[in-house]
C-alpha cells in the first residue's frame, strides 16, 4: 500500500507551517543540493539525516517506520553496542570491586575497537550518509571521550591508551584546547543548534563540554570544572531540551549531580541540596525516572556523609529513593543511559524484506530481479554487500507483493503538527493520562482524512481509551 505522503512532503510542508527556510533546516548536515533531493524524494536518503531534519520541526522519530538498508542498519547497531558500553561504564563506581575493574577493562578494551571501526564503516558508506557526517563525527569524539575518561581512573587500565595518557597530550587534548574553546566553540555551538531546533547536534556538543569538565577535575582545575557545571545546569538549557519529543538527555542532570558532589565537598551543603532538589523537580516534570533516581542516590549519599540533616528530611528521601529503585529496576532502565536508541522497531531492513518476501513467493533470484537489474547485482544487494538505488528496490517491492512507501506515518497527514499531536496521544495512552489523550484526540480528528492509515490509528486510540474509562 503506498500512502498520500512521503518524507519530502513532510519537510515542504513543515517548511510552510512553522515558517523556516530550507537553509536553517539543513544548516550543519545537507548542502542545498542534497536536501534538495531528499525534499522532493529523489534518491535514496538516510535515516539518521531525516530523523535531523523532522526534529528541526519537533517531530519525534517514532511517527513514522522506514526501510533502511543493511549499511544503514550496521551503523545503527553499532552506535547501539558502543552507547550501551559507555553506559555500562559509568555505572561501574570508583571504589569499584576486583571483578568490577575487570570487567571495566574489558569493556574498555571492546569500546576502543569499535569506536575506531565505527569511524571506519561510516566514513566507507554512500556518500548520501555521508551527508550526515558531522552527526558521526560528533558521536565519534563523544564515545572516545567517555572511553578515555574512564580509562584515567584506573591507572592499570591508562596503558590501554599510553599514547592518549601522557600529560603533554592531555594537555593539548583537553586543557590547552577546549579549557579555551568550550565558550567559544563548543557552547556557542549549542546555544545556536538549540535556538534552531537541532538539539540531536546540541545534545552531542553537551556532552563534549561535560567531558571537558570531567578532564578539568581530573587535572585539579576545579574552578574551571565548576563554571562548566554551572553553565550546563542553567534553566536555558532545560528549557531548550525539554522540547524534544524524545526522551530528556541525561548529561543535564549528571552535570547537576556532580556540580553538587563539589559544593557538598566545599562545605556548601544547602547549595549542593538545592541545586539536587531544583533539577529533580524538572525531571519528574519530564518523567524521567532513571535521572530522578541518580539524583535521590546523591542526596542518600548526602545525608550518610552528614550529621545534620533532619530525620524528617532523611525519611523522605530514603522513601523516595526506595520508590524509584523499585521502578529502575522493574523497568529494567539503567540510570547511568545519555541516550536510548527508540527507533529500532520503527525500520524494515530492506535487504531482508526483499529477499524473506522472494522465499515466500518462491520465486528464484533471477524471477525476481529479471528485467530489473543483472543477477549478479541482486545477488550482492539481497546479502548486503553492495547498495541499490532506492528506485530499482522499489520495483522489486512491487513484483514481489509488498509496499513500496519508503515511509509509513503513523497518521496520514503531511502536517507536522498533525503527526506530533498524535504521537503525543499514544504517549499520553502509554502513561495513563487519558483525559489529556481524548482532548487531543477530538482535537486532531477533524484533521484526519479517510484513509486506511488513519482508520486503523482510530481504531487504535479509540479502543484504548473505550477500555480504559
Amino acid at each position: 500500500m503506498s500512502l498520500n505522503y512521503t518524507i519530502g512532503d513532510l519537510l515542504l510542508q513543515g517548511l510552510d507551517d512553522y515558517g523556516i527556510s530550507s537553509q536553517t533546516i539543513r544548516e550543519g548536515v545537507l548542502t542545498a543540493k542534497k536536501f534538495s533531493k531528499i525534499e522532493h524524494d529523489e534518491g535514496l536518503g538516510d535515516r539518521m539525516i531525516w530523523d535531523f531534519l523532522l526534529e528541526r520541526m519537533s517531530v519525534s522519530p517514532l511517527i513514522y517506520k522506514c526501510y533502511i538498508t543493511k549499511d544503514e542498519e550496521t551503523l545503527l547497531q553499532k552506535r547501539k553496542v558502543l552507547r550501551s558500553i559507555t553506559d555500562e561504564l559509568r555505572s561501574i563506581p570508583l571504589n569499584a570491586t576486583q571483578q568490577q575493574l575487570e570487567k571495566q577493562k574489558e569493556l574498555l578494551k571492546k569500546g576502543k575497537l569499535l569506536v575506531f571501526d565505527y569511524s571506519n564503516a561510516w566514513q566507507n558508506t554512500d556518500a548520501v550518509i555521508q551527508g550526515s557526517g558531522r552527526i558521526h563525527d560528533l558521536f565519534v569524539q563523544v564515545i572516545y571521550g567517555w572511553l578515555l575518561k574512564t580509562a584515567l581512573t584506573q591507572k592499570s587500565h591508562a596503558v590501554l591508551f599510553y599514547s592518549e595518557c601522557t600529560s603533554s597530550t592531555l594537555e593539548i587534548m583537553y586543557l590547552a584546547h577546549l579549557r579555551k574553546t568550550w565558550k567559544t566553540l563548543h557552547s556557542v555551538a549549542v546555544e545556536e543548534w538549540c535556538k534552531n531546533g537541532h538539539y540531536f547536534l546540541a545534545e552531542l556538543e553537551l556532552e563534549l563540554i561535560y567531558l571537558t569538565s570531567d578532564a578539568l577535575l581530573y587535572n585539579q582545575h576545579t574552578s574551571d570544572a565548576k563554571e562548566i557545571l554551572e553553565w550546563l545546569c542553567r534553566p536555558f538549557l532545560f528549557a531548550c531540551m525539554q522540547k524534544r519529543n524524545k526522551e530528556s538527555i541525561r548529561i543535564l542532570p549528571l552535570a547537576a549531580v556532580k556540580l553538587a558532589e563539589l559544593e557538598f565537598i566545599e562545605g556548601n551543603i544547602k547549595q549542593a541540596w538545592d541545586i539536587l532538589e531544583q533539577t529533580k523537580r524538572l525531571m519528574k516534570r519530564e518523567q524521567n525516572n532513571g535521572a530522578i533516581w541518580l539524583i535521590l542516590n546523591c542526596q542518600k549519599n548526602f545525608i550518610s556523609a552528614s550529621r545534620n540533616t533532619q530525620f524528617s528530611v532523611q525519611e523522605k528521601i530514603l522513601n523516595e529513593y526506595k520508590k524509584y529503585d523499585f521502578i529502575v529496576n522493574s523497568s529494567a532502565i539503567n540510570p547511568y543511559a545519555i541516550w536510548e536508541s527508540s527507533t529500532d522497531n520503527h525500520i524494515w531492513i530492506s535487504n531482508d524484506v526483499i529477499r524473506n518476501a522472494r522465499l515466500q513467493k518462491g520465486f528464484t533470484q533471477h524471477q525476481a530481479c529479471e528485467g530489473i537489474i543483472e543477477p549478479e547485482t541482486y545477488s550482492r544487494f539481497e546479502s548486503g554487500k553492495s547498495r541499490l538505488r532506492w528506485e530499482k528496490q522499489k520495483l522489486l517491492l512491487e513484483r514481489l507483493g509488498q509496499s513500496s512507501a519508503r515511509v509509513q506515518f503513523i497518521v496520514d497527514s503531511p502536517h507536522p503538527k498533525v503527526l506530533v499531536t498524535a504521537k503525543n496521544i499514544l504517549t499520553d495512552i502509554q502513561l495513563g493520562r487519558l483525559n489529556m489523550a481524548n482532548e487531543k484526540y477530538i482535537e486532531l480528528s477533524c484533521w484526519l482524512t479517510k484513509s486506511s492509515v488513519n482508520d486503523k490509528f482510530n481504531q487504535l486510540v479509540t479502543d484504548q481509551l473505550d477500555s480504559m474509562f
